[in-house]
């Protein structure tokens, strides 16, 4: 087809524009490739692997197309698609949808535990129609389903193997769009104080409320 230019927009770590390029129609693969380079430098990635157990306060279609960002997962959402080296994740709980899906849940199948408040939301209509569309039906499959939070986590800590609770990998985040900060477990200590790119900000424990919801 007769193309007459095009422009190129990349966003960095943060969700905010970060560069925009403009190609003439000779030039826009060459330009495309170089732009999808610093994509991928710029993304937000999780500054662990392995992680035994990754909690994911929220996700959404406001967040990514896939709910969760595959790129961050590191769980692809179609099945000809390649894992990636990292990052190596055993087990996500995912505990909540965004009210900005409309019950549109598709890729809470890349979660292995999830709550009945996320799944109460979920509208199972839209978020076929999503997964169908993308030739992922995989991503619409519902995981194990637990009361509270508390219970979904718990559930999840007793399948990473002979590791006892407080010897786990745990990283927990807002939701994959929001990495700036984060909190892990204690045994990420050591090789947190060797990090010279994170700041630790303080302690605290993980705290769940009086209906088993995890404090923020």
């Amino acid at each position: 087809m007769k193309i007459g230019f095009g422009v190129g927009i990349v966003e960095n770590g943060y969700d905010e524009t970060a560069q925009i390029e403009a190609f003439n129609a000779q030039d826009l693969e060459a330009g495309e490739r170089r732009l999808l380079k610093s994509a991928r430098e710029w993304m937000a990635r999780l500054p662990f692997s392995p992680i035994d157990v990754l909690i994911v306060e929220e996700m959404g279609k406001n967040i990514s197309g896939s709910g969760m960002d595959t790129n961050v997962i590191g769980r692809p959402t179609n099945p000809h698609e390649p894992f990636p080296a990292d990052p190596k994740i055993l087990w996500i709980v995912a505990l909540d949808l965004t009210d900005e899906s409309y019950g549109n849940a598709i890729g809470i199948g890349n979660a292995d535990f999830t709550t009945r408040r996320l799944v109460d939301k979920i509208d199972m209509k839209p978020t076929l129609i999503n997964a169908i569309t993308a030739c992922e039906p995989g991503v619409a499959k519902v995981p194990a389903t637990f009361e509270t939070d508390r219970e979904a986590v718990e559930a999840a800590l007793s399948c990473i193997g002979l590791t006892p609770p407080e010897r786990a990998r745990v990283v927990r985040i807002k939701s994959t769009l929001m990495l700036g900060e984060l909190e892990v477990s204690e045994a990420y200590a050591a090789e947190v104080a060797r990090r010279g790119d994170l700041t630790v900000l303080g302690e605290a424990p993980l705290r769940f409320d009086a209906t088993g919801r995890l404090a923020s």
